[in-house]
């Protein structure tokens, strides 16, 4: 074997063990929850309800402060609409409202057959071939 097939061989055997042993701590790593529970579990053998009491906040957050809001003038709010485009509007625009003249019938299930039933006892019955294979 020559000295560049000997080393590339090599490269790709090291690739392979490195990947390898990768991939198999990456099963055994325990996630941080895992390990919390287990640390809780392992460091108390007590049985039953367990809960910890602590110290809640004496003080409300302060509010955000509210902004003095003061209403446009006629001139002022003049110049900010005057500044947009005009509406334009349509033929389409104004047009009455299409009320529906009557609500359809609920739609019937099945499918509707317009023959008597029971029949009349006069109908002549035709003779039909039964077929048998």
């Amino acid at each position: 074997m020559n000295e560049s097939k000997k080393a590339i061989v090599i490269a790709l055997a090291f690739l392979l063990i490195t990947t390898a042993i990768g991939g198999t701590l990456y099963f055994y790593k325990k996630s941080p929850i895992e390990n919390a529970v287990k640390k809780a579990v392992s460091s108390k053998n007590k049985k039953g309800l367990q809960f910890r009491l602590s110290e809640g906040e004496s003080e409300l957050p302060k509010p955000i402060p509210v902004v003095d809001a003061k209403p446009l003038s006629d001139s002022d709010a003049e110049s900010l609409l005057s500044r947009l485009e005009p509406i334009k509007s349509e033929d389409t625009d104004k047009e009455e409202f299409a009320i529906r003249e009557n609500s359809l019938p609920p739609p019937k299930t099945g499918q509707v057959i317009n023959t008597k039933f029971p029949p009349d006892k006069n109908i002549k019955v035709l003779n039909q071939a039964i077929w048998r294979f």
